[in-house]
C-alpha cells in the first residue's frame, strides 16, 4: 500500500476576460505535469477560437504558485500543497493564496517510495542513516517526504541524508549507486520509477497502514491506494 496525493489544475481568479495568450504552468519535463500540461495546451490551442495555450516547465507546484502570484502563469498544475496554500497552512502559514480557484481533478498521484535491490531497505524507518533523493528543495515532493518521514518518528534532518535531485538525476544517482532511496511523487507508471526498475536496479517498499491512515488524519488530502 502506498500513498495517494490527487493532481489538479487551478487558475487564476479574476473577472472574465478575453485573453489571446494563456501560460500553464506545469512540472519539469521529466516528470508527468509537462507532456500532460503539453497535451492540454494543444487541445485549447486548436479548439478555442483566438487562444493561444503554451505549457511552461516548472519546478512543480510550488513554483507553479509562485508563478501565478506574479502573473506568469493563468493556470497551473497542483497537488496537495493546493490546500495548504489556498488555507495559508503549514509552509503558508499566515499567508494564504486566495487568488487561486479549483478548475478539475486530473488524476490520483502515487507516493512512491523507490530503494536500491540490496540494500536491506524494507520499510520507512529503514531509511535511517540513508542518502535519500526528495526533489527539489522546498517543493511539494519534498514536503511530502518530509511530512512521512515526520509521522514515521525520523527527522529528515537528523535521521538522514537529504538529496535534492530531480526526476533524471535521481535515475542517474541510483545507477551510480549514489543514493540508497527515493520519494517520488506521480502518476503510477511515471519514467523515474519505471526506468531504474526496469534495469532491476531497484524495487518500491510498502507504507504501513497505520501510517498511511496517521497521514490521512493530519492531512485530508492523501488517500490510499495500491500500485498494481
Amino acid at each position: 500500500m502506498v500513498l495517494a496525493v490527487s493532481l489538479m489544475i487551478a487558475l487564476l481568479a479574476l473577472p472574465s476576460l478575453a485573453q489571446e495568450y494563456v501560460n500553464i504552468g506545469t512540472g519539469p519535463t521529466g516528470g508527468t505535469y509537462y507532456p500532460v500540461g503539453s497535451g492540454i495546451a494543444k487541445i485549447w490551442s486548436d479548439n478555442v477560437p483566438d487562444l493561444k495555450a503554451t505549457a511552461q516547465a516548472s519546478g512543480g507546484t510550488r513554483n507553479n504558485i509562485q508563478l501565478m502570484e506574479a502573473g506568469d502563469a493563468e493556470v497551473i498544475f497542483a497537488d496537495g500543497l493546493y490546500y495548504d496554500a489556498y488555507n495559508g497552512l503549514a509552509s503558508y502559514n499566515g499567508q494564504p493564496k486566495k487568488f487561486m480557484r479549483a478548475l478539475v481533478p486530473l488524476y490520483p498521484e502515487a507516493v512512491h517510495i523507490v530503494v536500491l535491490k540490496g540494500s536491506g531497505i524494507k520499510s520507512i524507518q529503514d531509511l535511517k542513516g540513508k542518502k535519500v533523493s526528495v526533489g527539489a528543495v522546498g517543493g511539494s515532493v519534498s514536503l511530502t517526504a518530509e511530512t512521512l518521514f515526520k509521522h514515521a518518528g525520523l527527522d529528515p534532518k537528523k535521521d538522514m541524508k537529504l538529496e535534492y535531485l530531480g526526476h533524471a538525476e535521481s535515475v542517474n544517482a541510483f545507477m551510480d549507486k549514489n543514493i540508497d532511496a527515493a520519494v517520488t511523487v506521480g502518476a503510477i507508471g511515471i519514467a523515474s520509477v519505471v526506468e531504474p526498475m526496469t534495469l532491476g536496479i531497484v524495487e518500491l517498499i510498502d507504507v504501513s497502514n497505520d501510517l498511511v491512515e496517521k497521514m490521512i488524519k493530519t492531512t485530508p488530502y492523501f488517500a490510499k491506494m495500491t500500485i498494481p
